[in-house]
């Protein structure tokens, strides 16, 4: 008997310590919500959301908004419609302003009815074969690899289905179209490895030229000569052309042989929109334009989109503070402020009305 009593009172007690945490006698704060609390409350809210929703307002107020539909259904004109892909049809577009419009100005071009976010369309590319690498494990395109015998590079429903219109600017402004892709995209995009170019001018051998500046014996066969936008010709070469569709194939009068995958329209088109209604960058004017300023666009129409029910604009903007007009903040706060400020008026009514008698809140506590 003896023994057990002493097993017994060597095991630890498992009673908690005696401090106010684990006792549960921490000080706590137990708030009583009476009318006028409350009435206090929401009008505090109330004031809060409309404040911000009519700051909001004020600042899209500063964002203009320029846009006119050229294909699909409901289209502005029927002058640019195309009912076949890469028709090439010729249409122009004017905006005239309302307003004097600061620089920057952003030219979009907008998709209705794209899903772009559709699971197979997403998943439909291969990075390794856009960051330079020859893969021949395709997988990752299905279920767009190859055009006939040729391998598609790059391959996956994203990088062939380019949207392919061609927008320039026709009256005095000038429109870059560089500096449109994240910054974070640039990197993310390589020519296939072996591909070589130099400067070389266009009544020489393009195979010449290569062989020259890369003191080399290769014959370079399949070379070409093109010029970039300043006007300087240069040699080109891709391996395999045998074998292989490059980007500049699949849509000549897009991508420049010289860019391939670096054109920043394409880096553009490859990071997918989560909506079916989405714009892009195509470019952008970086001189201000005074009221009454008209801006003529000619649009090369090749991007059909009667295949899929849906249409496509031309926007011109120039985004605030906040980035592009927006009316869904500014209205989305003043509707919760003008509902919580309804809530207020309820409870003083009510209050005025039916007063109920509020009893001691002291008898809520312990003595």
């Amino acid at each position: 008997m003896s023994n057990s009593g002493a097993a017994d009172g060597d095991q630890k007690s498992r009673r908690p310590a005696a401090s106010p945490f684990n006792q549960q006698q921490l000080a706590s704060f137990s708030p009583i919500f009476t009318p006028r609390t409350i009435t206090g409350i929401y009008l505090t809210v109330a004031v809060f959301f409309i404040l911000l929703g009519s700051g909001l307002y004020a600042v899209n107020g500063n964002a203009q908004d320029y846009e006119f539909q050229y294909d699909g259904n409901g289209a502005d004109s029927t002058d640019c419609e195309i009912t076949t892909a890469n028709e090439g049809k010729n249409c122009t577009i004017s905006f005239t302003l309302t307003k004097d419009l600061p620089a920057p100005i952003y030219v979009y071009y907008e998709l209705h009815n794209f899903y772009s976010n559709h699971r197979k369309y997403v998943q439909s590319f291969s990075q390794d074969q856009l960051l330079g690498s020859q893969i021949s494990d395709l997988s990752a395109c299905t279920p767009l690899e190859r055009n006939g015998d040729l391998t598609l590079s790059p391959c996956g429903l994203i990088a062939n289905t380019l949207f392919n219109d061609i927008i320039t600017v026709t009256s005095d402004q000038v429109m870059e179209e560089t500096g449109i892709a994240w910054n974070t995209d640039l990197d993310k995009f390589e020519q296939p490895h072996g591909f070589v170019t130099t400067a070389c001018a266009a009544t020489d051998e393009c195979a010449s030229c290569l062989q020259a500046a890369y003191n080399s014996d290769d014959d370079y066969d399949g070379c070409g000569i093109a010029t970039d936008a300043s006007g300087t010709s240069y040699a080109y070469w891709y391996p395999d052309e045998d074998k292989i569709q490059y980007l500049y194939e699949t849509f000549p009068d897009v991508i420049s042989p010289l860019e391939g995958v670096k054109n920043e329209h394409f880096m553009v088109w490859m990071r997918v929109a989560g909506l079916r209604q989405f714009r892009k960058p195509y470019g952008k004017i970086s001189q201000s334009l005074a009221k009454g300023t008209t801006v003529t666009f000619n649009v090369v129409n090749n991007f059909l989109v009667s295949s899929f029910g849906g249409s496509k604009s031309l926007v011109m903007s120039h985004v605030s503070d906040l980035g592009a007009p927006n009316v869904y903040w500014p209205q989305s706060f003043l509707v919760i402020g003008f509902l919580v400020l309804g809530l207020a008026l309820v409870v003083i009514l009510v209050q005025t009305c039916a007063p109920r008698p509020l009893g001691d809140v002291k008898m809520l506590f312990d003595s």
